[in-house]
């Protein structure tokens, strides 16, 4: 097995230690045991031209099956947050987890913040410098990257390229024409 060494001045490293370190350092969220995490938007000016609204359609069909359904949600709660309070707020994650259907416990490992953990992990979410018990969180989503659209369900694979090549399959319904269609009961 080859190693590799990362050289940082005159000292080098392994760089299998080192880089998983620093990758740690920057894609681990710390979840305070407040329960109270300070949100912010995370602004991105590429991402927010080429992008999606994290409400919208494209999220729900291609990144829901990488996310997953709850880090999928958390990132709607924000979002709607962040239209309430533009800039950010405090928000209590009992109460996040709640709506969510889920409890809170502080620590890394429940469920809801092994998900706010996937939302750190695919980029959608950001510790924050300007606050310890801080996170930066997109309003909209960057367009699906290769490595998952691989990841996706066959039949979502198909339906992503019929997206990407024919604008006219990105046309959802509104939700009062979906609701103005009789039921046959």
């Amino acid at each position: 097995m080859a190693v590799f060494y990362l050289l940082i001045g005159t000292e080098s490293f392994p760089c299998d230690t080192l880089c998983e370190h620093i990758y740690e350092m920057e894609h681990t969220l710390h979840i305070p045991d407040t329960g109270l995490l300070h949100l912010v938007p995370w602004r991105d000016e590429l991402v927010e031209s080429l992008g999606y609204d994290i409400r919208g359609s494209y999220v729900e069909r291609f990144w829901l099956p990488i996310l997953g359904p709850t880090s999928t949600w958390i990132l709607r709660r924000s979002a709607d947050v962040f239209d309430a309070f533009p800039h950010g707020t405090t928000v209590d994650l009992v109460d996040m987890a709640a709506t969510l259907g889920l409890s809170f416990a502080a620590g890394k490992n429940s469920p809801f913040a092994r998900s706010l953990q996937r939302c750190v992990m695919f980029g959608f979410a950001q510790p924050t410098h300007a606050h310890a018990d801080g996170l930066a969180v997109r309003r909209v989503a960057p367009p699906l990257a290769q490595r998952f659209v691989q990841r996706l369900p066959p039949s979502l694979a198909v339906a992503f390229n019929e997206w990407q090549t024919d604008p006219s399959v990105r046309v959802v319904p509104s939700r009062h024409a979906v609701h103005s269609q009789p039921r046959n009961i």
